[in-house]
């Protein structure tokens, strides 16, 4: 600035305060937006927590992370705890003030003096103490997005007060001393809390939490591939599935075996079918993970790396071209953590599909044998009545037996679904293959954050287009 400029009193703007705010927001708008390391770090951890792959992250920040993020889940189990008490409290009042056993006390219900005086009370407090752990989940969810945004002082300061707060819940809250037989289960809060804080503790620095999270959305996700099971995996199931489900020796197995023994037969089943599913993924994922941890992992060109990073965008594309201009792209085995967590993603994404048409079939069959097996069908085949469904002593008309073969039926037909995905390659490239390319895209990722780590505290970052963008407007000036 000149002289005669610094000599010139400045003009007052006469714009209006809006105004000036707006142009002051456009402004800032237009700037060449930094990342720090810091900044780059914490948007990367949350990427692979997004890919259901946190042991990627360095064992120190996943145990600095662990507190603030265990937190909620400390306070809801208080609040479970609580709500475990007044139900097993109602339970026993039902049971033994209310002349009769619980079964009769169900069967009342029907009758006219349903809504009586006693039961009506009861009622609407199972109700809420049922559905308060629904919402207060939903409501500590809430609160704990508001208060990661505060102050780091402000998250531990609040959460060491919530932490003490659920011990208070588990040390108030002592159960009644009648008892329930044959399905009571009492502890001692005081001594029981500990516990909880570590095992959450735990189970969130190892990702349980967040494994469980992507889990969820995948099986969400999964809801999108019912289609192709059915037009390519159900109807060829069907023509040997269907002379299963009606074979007479069958209906007979199937009655004489109690429900804890049928659920028995299904572990079985569902041992073999997990048996199946790791010993695949192991073979499929040998190339790019090693066949155990140590082993050489699969190494990928200049194109797989600016593929994925413009794939992802964001800090992905500043983080490859930094990461490609200083040649520290880093490349190194899985440790056990990592690799057991990546190794672990095709085997939930097969278990998720196996699972979906388990259930598929499941209500294939409940349906087909509503509409075309008869109680005399029945009885004909198995030379006896068949006896109806019991819930808590009342009788339903379902029958039992129709549960148990539906069930054999639908867990036999996810074994044989996991066995033909895995040994076909035509079922593979439609189910596993796409597991198996995120693998491959998380890898690639991998490489360019484990360059990140390497930048120094005070280095900053600028997206490679606004860098240009900043130096085209230098140019013009």
């Amino acid at each position: 600035m000149s002289t005669q400029d610094q000599n010139t009193p400045q003009q007052k703007d006469e714009r209006p305060i809006w105004a000036r705010l707006s142009t002051k927001a456009t402004a800032e708008e237009v700037q060449p937006q930094h990342y720090t390391r810091a900044d780059m770090l914490k948007q990367s951890n949350i990427w692979f927590r997004k890919q259901g792959a946190p042991l990627i992250i360095p064992a120190r920040q996943r145990a600095l992370d662990a507190f603030p993020r265990s937190v909620p889940w400390i306070l809801w189990a208080g609040v479970m705890h609580i709500c475990y008490i007044f139900l097993r409290d109602l339970l026993i009042f039902v049971v033994e003030d209310v002349k009769g056993s619980l079964p009769n006390y169900i069967k009342a219900l029907t009758s006219d003096s349903a809504l009586s005086n006693e039961v009506l009370p009861v009622l609407v407090l199972g109700g809420i103490f049922l559905i308060m752990p629904v919402i207060s989940g939903v409501f500590i969810t809430l609160a704990h997005k508001l208060m990661v945004r505060t102050p780091q002082w402000v998250q531990i300061t609040t959460g060491i007060l919530t932490v003490l707060f659920a011990g208070m819940l588990f040390t108030a809250g002592v159960f009644a001393s009648n008892t329930l037989d044959g399905l009571d289960f009492v502890y001692d809060g005081g001594q029981v809390f500990p516990l909880i804080v570590i095992g959450i503790y735990l189970a969130i620095f190892l990702g349980v939490d967040t494994v469980l999270g992507w889990s969820l959305k995948h099986a969400i996700h999964q809801l999108a591939s019912l289609p192709p099971m059915i037009a390519k995996v159900l109807p060829v199931l069907m023509v040997s599935v269907l002379f299963i489900f009606v074979n007479a020796d069958l209906w007979k197995l199937a009655n004489g075996l109690s429900f804890p023994r049928t659920w028995a037969v299904l572990g079985l089943m569902g041992l073999l079918a997990v048996f199946v599913v790791v010993t695949t993924s192991l073979e499929r994922t040998a190339r790019l993970l090693g066949r155990s941890r140590g082993d050489d992992i699969a190494r990928f060109s200049d194109n797989d790396y600016e593929y994925a990073a413009a794939l992802e965008g964001g800090i992905w594309n500043t983080a490859q071209d930094w990461a490609e201009e200083k040649k520290i792209l880093e490349h190194r085995p899985l440790k056990i953590a990592p690799w057991s967590n990546l190794i672990i993603i095709p085997m939930i994404g097969q278990i998720i599909q196996a699972t979906l048409f388990m259930l598929l079939v499941f209500g294939f069959f409940m349906g087909f044998s509503s509409i075309a097996i008869s109680d005399t069908t029945i009885e004909s085949w198995m030379s006896i009545k068949p006896e109806h469904l019991k819930i808590l002593g009342v009788d339903t008309n379902i029958n039992a037996v129709v549960i148990k073969v539906s069930m054999i039926v639908a867990v036999f037909s996810g074994l044989s679904f996991v066995a033909t995905t895995s040994s076909d390659e035509k079922y593979a490239r439609s189910f596993l293959k796409p597991m198996i390319e995120r693998i491959k895209h998380i890898l690639i990722i991998r490489d360019i954050y484990l360059g990140l780590l390497t930048m120094s505290k005070n280095e900053v970052l600028i997206p490679l287009e606004e860098e240009k963008s900043t130096e085209k407007e230098t140019d013009k000036a």
